[in-house]
Formats: structure tokens, sequence, C-alpha cells
């Protein structure tokens, strides 16, 4: 069982649903496919999705996570820059990348602010790394496994994309689930919040188990999007709302296990996709220790 240590207000007895906020640097760190120091080349080609984005070639020169004998990849970000938090990459552009696979397999993404780091701050984004490798997952159905995690995230809308100093302050508690391919064959599921797919126990030390509230009156409609494919050991946080969870506290200090379900029941046919994974998956249990406002130490 893993122990996470969370300081924030007390407030009320219950935890419920309170939104969802921006994903905090440790999810990205978790997501990331591809760590990397390395220089974009000169765009090569564009493709449309659901709109305009370039494609280049990335020279690698170090990797910190991922296949270390990579020396360079196919790189994807906006064509064109249509909304504040688009990042239009140029050739010779050189830092300490983030990127994510894509669905097919054949390029990563780097289209986001966050996805470019100073190389200045590889050493400590190897040690993070290093310690998020030792998180403990829940058992593995049919090659996937779950994660339930208490991090500080930005106070930041999950539509919109947190500056550097907010990534770096995080204020706001929350809580995530994450899901990981264990095997060595892509796996498709579909990650709806129509369906709540996460059900969360809570238990405060010698008290009774009591469900919170994940969704709450989170809205959302069924499409082609929501079935993502998962190459072997890539992970991605799920629940279908695209941001972390922003967790009310309670009214009292003390320790609460925590307990994640993911349920997925879609068999893909309605939008003609094959071969989805459809089952329940269990954390591990976690435990969080909640403090006063007082106790908060001087950040």
């Amino acid at each position: 069982m893993r122990y996470t240590a969370l300081i924030l207000m007390v407030l009320m007895a219950v935890p419920a649903w309170a939104g969802f906020v921006a994903y905090p640097m440790e999810t990205r760190l978790l997501e990331a496919d591809l760590v990397a120091v390395g220089t974009v080349g000169k765009t090569k080609s564009t493709f449309k999705r659901t709109r305009d984005y370039a494609l280049a070639t990335m020279q690698i020169t170090d990797v910190v996570k991922g296949n270390k004998e990579l020396k360079t990849v196919d790189v994807a970000f906006a064509a064109k820059s249509l909304i504040q938090s688009d990042r239009v990459r140029k050739d010779g552009d050189t830092g300490l990348w983030l990127m994510r696979l894509d669905d097919s397999g054949d390029f990563y993404w780097i289209d986001r602010p966050s996805d470019l780091q100073s190389v200045a701050d590889k050493d400590k984004f190897a040690k993070q790394i290093e310690k998020l490798g030792g998180l403990e997952w829940g058992p593995a159905v049919e090659g996937l496994q779950a994660l339930v995690r208490g991090q500080l995230a930005p106070d930041v809308d999950r539509t919109s994309e947190p500056s550097p100093h907010q990534l770096e302050n995080p204020t706001v508690t929350v809580l995530q689930v994450f899901i990981k391919n264990s095997s060595d064959k892509p796996i498709c599921i579909c990650d709806f919040a129509g369906d709540k797919p996460v059900k969360l126990q809570c238990q405060v030390t010698g008290g009774p188990v009591q469900p919170i509230d994940f969704y709450g009156d989170f809205h959302a409609t069924l499409s082609r999007a929501n079935f993502i494919t998962l190459h072997p050991g890539q992970v991605r946080a799920v629940g279908g709302t695209g941001g972390a969870y922003r967790l009310l506290p309670f009214t009292e200090p003390g320790d609460y296990t925590l307990t994640a379900t993911y349920t997925a029941t879609r068999d893909g046919k309605a939008f003609q996709v094959d071969n989805v994974w459809t089952g329940q998956l269990t954390s591990a249990a976690i435990k969080i220790h909640f403090k006063a406002q007082r106790d908060l130490p001087a950040r």
C-alpha cells in the first residue's frame, strides 16, 4: 500500500465532485512515452485530423525516459497557431521534450506548451521519473493495470494550459486514475465519462467505507475519439474528463484509504472499432494523510 502525504484546508465531511483541473506535471511525466533532449528539424509534411498538423524529424541526443537507442523520431505539432496554447515548433528548436506516442505508433506529439522543458532540468525530471517507476499498480487483467494517485495540480481549468509557473507551483489537491498497458501488444479501450467508468472508495481509519462521487453532473457525448489505443508500456490518465479530479477535503484531519475501480463495457461496434478491451480493473490501495490549514508549511 502506498502512503501519500497531501496537505490541504479542512472544510467538509464527505468528499464530493468539485470540478476538474489541468493535469499536474507528474501526470505529464507518467504519460510521456519518450522524454529526451533533441532538436526539431524542418517541417517535411502536414496532415489533417480535427485541424492541420505539421510533421518534422527530431534529432535525439539524450534519452531520459524511453528507448535509449533512438537517434531520430518524427514529431507532430500545430501547423499554425489558432488558440493561445498552440505551439508551432520551428527548425532548430532545442530542449528537453516530453513526447506522447500517437495511436498509430508512427510519431510523437509535442503540441502542448509544457512538452518543451529546459535542458537544465534534465536531472530533476530524471529523478521524478525514477520515483514514478516505483509506484504500486493493481493486478493485471488481460494486459491492463490501474493506479490511483493523489497529487497537487495547478489551479487551472481542465480546458486551459497552465503556465510553467503554475506547473511548478501546484496548489490544488487532486486524485487521478491511470491505466497502463503491461502486455506486449496494443490494447484499445473506450474511455467515456458518460459511462462513469471510475468508482472511488474512501475509508477513514476505523470508519466505514464511503463512495466518492467522481463525476457529479459532468456531461459528455460519446464519439470515436473516446476509443484510445495504449501501446505496450504506455500509461494514460483515464476517466473520460480530460482533467484531474479536484478533491474536496474532510472536516477532520486523518488517514484515509482510497481504492479505485475502472470499468469499460463498450465493445466499439457502433463506431466500427474492433478488439476493444472490456472488463474491470482495481487499483492498489493508497493512504492519504490530510492536515488542517494551520499545519500548512511555508512554500
